[in-house]
């Protein structure tokens, strides 16, 4: 008896022993039940025939407790799984209405059904059929909690969708913003209207150039450039108007240049498309604000300021005009320029003039720069034997000018000092020039002339350079006239001086008779023969306070020199012809010359319809001869 009870046992402990379940796995979940269910039944019969009342009652109540434990056990473990199931399933479902969110797009179609939508329909999740009263809380938490999501989703969709269009909203308004395109359809073509807009500057204010003495000025200076500042930032804004200092700054070297030159061009009124078109390397153009050119002989008021009677904004433009060149060149920098480096007569710089000094009535170009030392040196790949000084050799030694002895040429004497290269010892005039070679896309160079009141410095010439003339200060009458002919247009070579007979005998016409006065810039294609000479203020000329016009000082910028397409052929021609005589391909032109080519070849044996009748004479003669000895033979 006490040994089958303790088989009972055993087998009870066995069926109870819940260590041995595994919370994850239903499949041992319901097999743990059958099992149960097995031993129950085999331990009742077992001890059906031999047990007492007592013996049953207490195996009855076991299997009952056993029954119990085990259903709620089994509970337990499918609750346990049913809510795992759960969370699964409602991440899934999560998931799949985000999908079905984002996959919800509007139809790209031409219809009248603005609201049509594309969806890709999902299969609904399946539940779980057990549905303790804890999954069901853990569910609806579960169910708020993606609700809450989407809605926090749908919100930061429609926020970033709201953000979205107000870029593009903003791009939009930037792209059309003042009507301005900086860039037309041609790489450095650019909008009329921005073209007119920046042209406004002065070449200090494009080159960036104009602020360089800030802090040179006081504190009251200061505080005023400050509030003009504060105010010049308003009205633009209150005007609707852009201000052009505000953009020069952004844009790229190529446009800068470009702008550069329309400045320059501006008081013509010529575009820069149009300076190409109609005037590069075909005729001049004067960029002038005032045709001061015209004066009024019968106004007897020539002592009366013109500016005095002008209005406001007439006097503001003509002082805007005169000093748009300013800080470039004047007397006090060019003197600090030869002090400073030690220029050289014939190197840097010429004293010249433009004078009757024979006492014939006849004028000619003089130069007063003494002529330079000559000076022995021993060559460098010479050796010294016995004090022999056939290896040396002799080199010029320029005389550094004295600024004294210069000015008192200018001042005393009416001379022309012209400095070369001034870029070389001035940062602005190289800026200017480094620029505008990005423009022209070849080098550019400078010279500047100075010349005192009622002096001429050079005989009339042209050059090979195209040049534009930017007038500094005071005022310079220009006599500009077509070439003689067409071999003299475009010339790859400066001419020499004209003397004034050849001019009266060759000169068809005077092409331009100009003044130039502060602000005026002048061009003239490389050929144009010119002279100049310093004038008085004209009559229709504003006077304004600090302006000198005791002498005239410009600039002249140039370009193009050497810079045609025979300079290209001859630099090109002879590489392609090497290398065509030395190719391992062909030998063609490796091979003799043919036997007695000169008798059959060239000019003078060409066969025309007139029989030679257009021939020159000489080759006429030569030609007969050839064919005389020919026929005697």
């Amino acid at each position: 008896m006490g040994k089958k009870r303790r088989n009972i046992q055993k087998g009870d402990d066995d069926q109870f022993n819940l260590d041995k379940f595994d919370d994850h796995t239903a499949i041992k979940n319901d097999h743990l039940a059958s099992t149960t269910s097995t031993n129950n039944n085999n331990n009742n019969n077992s001890g059906g025939g031999g047990m007492s009342r007592a013996a049953k009652k207490r195996a009855k109540k076991r299997a009952k407790n056993s029954s119990a434990v085990t259903a709620t056990t089994t509970a337990d473990v499918s609750n346990k799984e049913s809510a795992r199931s759960s969370d699964a399933e409602n991440k899934s479902i999560l998931k799949q209405q985000s999908e079905s969110q984002k996959m919800q797009l509007p139809l790209d179609s031409d219809d009248d059904d603005d609201g049509d939508t594309v969806a890709i329909q999902l299969k609904e999740p399946q539940v779980l059929a057990i549905k303790p009263d804890k999954i069901k809380k853990k569910k609806k938490k579960k169910k708020e909690k993606s609700n809450e999501t989407q809605l926090v989703s749908a919100k930061h969709d429609e926020a970033k969708m709201e953000d979205d269009n107000n870029m593009d909203e903003i791009d939009d308004d930037n792209d059309n913003d003042d009507n301005f395109n900086i860039m037309n359809n041609n790489d450095h073509d650019i909008e009329p209207e921005l073209e007119e807009l920046l042209s406004t500057l002065t070449p200090m204010q494009i080159l960036l150039l104009d602020g360089k003495d800030a802090t040179t000025t006081t504190v009251a200076e200061s505080n005023e450039s400050n509030d003009n500042e504060k105010e010049e930032a308003a009205m633009p804004e209150a005007e609707g108007a852009i201000n052009p200092k505000h953009v020069i700054g952004d844009i790229t070297t190529e446009l800068r240049a470009r702008i550069l030159l329309s400045s320059l061009l501006s008081p013509s009124g010529v575009t820069v498309n149009e300076f190409y078109q109609q005037y590069w390397g075909k005729r001049p153009l004067l960029a002038a604000l005032d045709d001061i050119n015209e004066n009024d002989d019968d106004d007897d008021n020539d002592n009366e300021q013109p500016s005095m009677k002008m209005s406001a904004e007439a006097a503001t433009e003509s002082s805007n005009h005169i000093t748009r060149l300013d800080g470039f060149l004047n007397r006090t920098i060019i003197d600090e320029m030869i002090r400073k480096n030690k220029l050289r007569y014939g190197l840097d710089l010429n004293v010249t003039r433009y004078t009757d000094s024979m006492g014939n009535g006849l004028r000619h170009r003089i130069t007063l720069d003494p002529p330079p030392k000559k000076k022995k040196r021993r060559s460098k790949n010479s050796i010294s034997v016995g004090g022999d000084d056939d290896d040396e050799e002799e080199e010029l030694e320029y005389i550094v000018a004295n600024p004294n002895d210069v000015w008192s040429n200018v001042d005393t004497s009416q001379c022309t000092v012209r400095l070369l290269r001034p870029h070389e010892h001035n940062d602005n005039i190289h800026s200017l020039l480094s620029v505008l070679e990005s423009e022209f896309g070849c080098m550019v160079g400078s010279n500047a002339y100075l010349t005192p009141l009622n002096s001429q410095g050079f005989a009339p010439h042209y050059d090979d350079v195209d040049v534009f003339i930017l007038q500094l200060e005071g005022y310079k009458r220009w006599r500009v006239y077509a070439p003689f002919n067409k071999r003299e247009t475009l010339p790859r070579e400066s001419s020499r001086d004209y003397t004034e007979k050849e001019m009266e005998d060759n000169m068809a016409g005077e092409e331009m008779d100009v003044v130039l006065g502060p602000g005026d810039v002048l061009y003239l294609p490389r050929g144009w023969i010119h002279q100049a000479e310093t004038v008085s203020r004209p009559s229709g000329a504003p006077k304004m306070d600090g302006v000198k016009d005791d002498h005239s000082l410009h600039l002249t910028v140039s370009a193009m020199q050497n810079w045609c397409w025979a300079d290209f052929l001859e630099m090109l021609m002879p590489e392609a012809l090497e290398s065509a005589a030395t190719s391992d391909k062909s030998t063609s032109l490796r091979e003799g010359l043919p036997k007695n080519f000169v008798n059959y070849m060239g000019t003078m044996h060409q066969l025309d319809d007139d029989d030679g009748e257009t021939l020159p004479e000489g080759l006429k003669q030569a030609s007969a001869a050839l064919k005389s000895g020919s026929t005697a033979n």
